[in-house]
């Protein structure tokens, strides 16, 4: 887990990492079965992202922090708690859970890492008693991530996809 603090900082989320930013930074990455959460506070202008690997954490391994979206969600939830923002102040917005080996059995796909991750996440977010605001889960192909943390704005791009236009994703 990395809490910025400088400003113009340009992040790439590796798998399993999660980055809370008081300042502005352009934060980046690309999701297959992963899923990203982005927790944003306009009034504060500023944010946080994870690039979550697997569904939960059973063991309670309290050291990858970031790798389990369970852990991750709870983590950005009580940080911006501690700010003193009501629920309402919280924009969240959920990406990836993709389906990476194609046209899996329909009976079966809800055993799929990326179907399980999503899963997760609303419930995880359900826990606290939040709901995305926007969303782009799902599917078979991969996202790229860009989420700039003062402004809340993400920017998505289809992995695989011809255009090179990115989907502008509003608050």
């Amino acid at each position: 887990m990395n809490v910025m603090g400088g400003g113009n900082e340009k992040i790439y989320l590796q798998p399993g990492e999660l980055v809370m930013s008081k300042k502005p930074a352009e934060i980046s990455t690309v999701l297959g079965s992963c899923v990203s959460v982005v927790f944003y506070l306009p009034r504060l202008q500023m944010g946080g992202m994870c690039h979550a690997v697997l569904p939960r954490d059973d063991n309670r391994d309290n050291g990858v922090m970031g790798k389990y979206v369970d852990q991750s969600i709870r983590y950005m939830y009580e940080y911006i708690s501690a700010l003193q923002v009501k629920r309402s102040d919280i924009v969240v917005k959920l990406f990836g859970g993709a389906s990476m080996f194609g046209h899996e059995d329909e009976n079966r796909r809800d055993l799929a890492v990326g179907a399980q991750n999503v899963r997760e996440a609303l419930d995880s977010l359900r826990n606290v008693g939040l709901v995305p605001n926007v969303s782009d889960i799902g599917g078979e192909r991969g996202r790229k991530l860009i989420f700039y943390a003062h402004t809340g704005e993400v920017l998505l791009k289809r992995v695989g996809t011809t255009s090179a236009i990115a989907t502008k994703l509003a608050i």
